[in-house]
Formats: C-alpha cells, structure tokens, sequence
C-alpha cells in the first residue's frame, strides 16, 4: 500500500511543479508586458490619482507575491535535519558536502525497506501538501493583481 502511495505522490509532485511553472510563465508574459509599457515611457503610475494609483501598487504588490509563491512552490525543500533518524532518500544524501561525511552517515543508517518507504511517503505528502497551498496562494494573488490592476486602469472617477 505505501508503495502505491509513494508512487501518487511522486505523481502529485510532478503535476504541483507543472502548474507553477504554468503560473509562472503566464505571470510572466503580464510582467513583461507591463514593464514594456514603462519602459516605452508612454505612461508611468504617477499619472494616477487617489484611490486609482493606490490600487496599482497594491495590485503590484499582489503580482509580486503571486510570483513569490509560484516560484517557492516549485523550489525543492530537503534538509539535514529530518536525515538524523537515516538516510532515507536522495534529498538526504544532496545535502551532504562531503563524500566522506555522506559516506559516514550512509554507514550508520541502519534502515530497512518499509521504513524507508513510510519516510519517503511522509515527506513527500509534507512536500506536495506545501505545493498546492502555495500554488492556491499564488492563483488568489494573482487574481486579486489583476483585479486591483484592472481597477486601477479602467476605473472613471
């Protein structure tokens, strides 16, 4: 059973780093398209007023952290710590800076299959879990950017 659920973790992994790279990629046309705009010196936030230009920058900021959280989502996470009960998988071993000291602690670990394989499942689910939530943090700033964005630009008063 861990097996199967290791392998739709794996799975999950690799669907949570696609949608953000998608994210990214289109947040990123938007930024480029913004900052092509700037650039050409046609037009600059100053030119709004009141509750228009406060609603450019906070729909800025927003965009911003919708990239952040996009870009962390697909960031790896491994850590030394969680390594101190074995070795258990590759981010265990990444993160050795020496081969005599990865080769020291592979000596110590006295592992076996089925614990290994919980370890893993456990981690990753910890991993994909972290993924989406950053991901649906990322889709919700996005939305509220392009909201505050779109008010900024269009609003009449």
């Amino acid at each position: 059973m861990e097996s199967i659920l290791l392998a739709e973790a794996r799975e999950e992994i690799l669907k949570a780093d696609q949608k953000a790279s998608s994210i990214l990629t289109t947040l990123g046309i938007g930024f480029g398209a913004i900052t092509g705009g700037l650039l050409a010196g046609n037009w600059t936030p100053a030119t709004l007023h009141g509750f228009r230009q406060v609603s450019w920058w906070m729909g800025a900021f927003s965009a911003v952290l919708s990239v952040w959280a996009a870009a962390s989502a697909i960031w790896p996470r491994y850590t030394k710590v969680d390594a101190k009960d074995g070795i258990t998988f590759w981010g265990h071993v990444a993160t050795f800076d020496t081969l005599a000291a990865f080769t020291e602690a592979l000596n110590k670990t006295g592992v076996d299959d089925g614990y290994r394989t919980r370890h893993q499942l456990w981690r990753i689910s910890k991993i994909v879990d972290k993924k989406f939530c950053l991901i649906r943090w990322s889709l919700a700033l996005s939305g509220v950017a392009v909201g505050l964005l779109a008010f900024a630009a269009w609003a009449r008063f």
